[in-house]
């Protein structure tokens, strides 16, 4: 807000502060005619779909809702139209930007006009994507969570009696070897379910719905800082990169976080003879910076690459842990896409970001 509105200064007529309110405001406001038409967007709604408001004003709602959701749009505005006793609607549509980004909101009109003399519709459309992956995280935990921690108790817990059983058991002949080996049966369960626990935190305190701000970040920077990590802390892996000096684009801070999972994923899912081997390419194309994840590592699982393109867990349809997921929420924060490949001998796992300008 401006210091004359802090300092309680601001003259002018009531119907200028209105406006400026409007204007101000921080949710999508817009107005209809009694066509359905734009007469008026702030600039919230112009900023959010990306158009300007002379692109949209005297233009039908249709042209920011997508295909699904417009027979829906102009049923519920004529009937609001039309002489009943309805004076509002509340819907939740998917919004389509300039840039054919989609958009979950929620949207409510209200009838204008006095004594039955409709004017046309005032509205106002709240962007729901982080209440829409709120959910969807808390879907995705809930249910990996049970299913794993299910699992994962159960076999400790029976190793942990076939333990007891043999050493109360006076006719067993009692062999150490099996007595380690099944301690570590029961370690490795055990240290499952607790990555599986940090994962979760991971997810609850650093991947956010959207972004806090706008954050412009050298990716190639990002990149080689974690491959570093990973050397430290993995000497017996062939790491690998090939980056240029700096690649900037749109990320969020979690950027670390999906490609240090991608990495991970390379190397305890390697199979082969040998150490693993994870490579790294970072490059601009088509006005995105790519960062590329090759492992040596059999295909991912089709049924968990199916869960990320339907973006929900179903009975019938659910993924083993949350480590896609978790890739997934990153790139999705800023509207990044998250790609698979697979050749013969390893995947390709791709997240791609819109490209950026160095800040000045």
């Amino acid at each position: 807000m401006s210091e004359e509105f802090e300092a309680g200064a601001f003259e002018g007529t009531s119907e200028q502060l209105y406006q400026h309110l409007v204007e101000e405001a921080e949710e999508m406001l817009y107005m209809l005619d009694s066509d359905g038409r734009f007469t008026f967007i702030n600039d919230a709604m112009s900023e959010t779909t990306g158009y300007e408001k002379d692109e949209l004003v005297g233009d039908s709602l249709d042209r920011l809702l997508a295909d699904e959701d417009a027979e829906t749009g102009r049923a519920r505005i004529n009937r609001l139209l039309s002489v009943d006793e309805t004076t509002s609607e509340t819907w939740t549509a998917t919004i389509l930007t300039k840039d054919d980004n989609r958009i979950p909101a929620e949207l409510h009109f209200s009838v204008l006009g006095d004594d039955g003399d409709l004017d046309g519709i005032v509205g106002v459309a709240r962007d729901i994507r982080e209440r829409k992956r709120r959910e969807q995280k808390l879907q995705v935990m809930t249910r990996v969570l049970r299913h794993n921690i299910r699992n994962k108790l159960g076999l400790v817990m029976g190793k942990a009696e076939l333990l007891r059983t043999r050493a109360t058991d006076d006719d067993y002949d009692f062999d150490f070897e099996t007595v380690i080996e099944t301690a570590t049966q029961i370690e490795a369960n055990a240290r499952q379910m607790v990555e599986l626990s940090e994962k979760v935190r991971t997810i609850q305190e650093r991947i956010r719905a959207v972004p806090e701000t706008d954050h412009r970040t050298d990716v190639a920077t990002y990149a080689r800082r974690v491959v570093t990590e990973f050397r430290a802390n993995h000497p017996e892996v062939s790491l690998s990169i090939d980056a240029p000096e700096s690649a900037y684009a749109r990320v969020p801070d979690s950027y670390e976080v999906a490609l240090s999972e991608l990495i991970e994923n390379g190397i305890e899912h390697y199979e082969g003879d040998g150490h693993p081997s994870v490579h790294i390419q970072v490059y601009l194309e088509g006005g995105e910076v790519v960062t590329a994840v090759l492992d040596e590592c059999s295909q991912i699982p089709e049924a968990e690459r199916r869960v990320l393109r339907e973006e929900e867990e179903t009975d019938l349809s659910h993924s083993a842990g949350v480590g896609l997921w978790l890739v997934y929420w990153v790139t999705r924060v800023v509207e990044g896409d998250l790609r698979f490949e697979y050749d013969g001998t390893g995947n390709r796992v791709e997240l791609a970001f819109a490209a950026a300008d160095p800040p000045q």
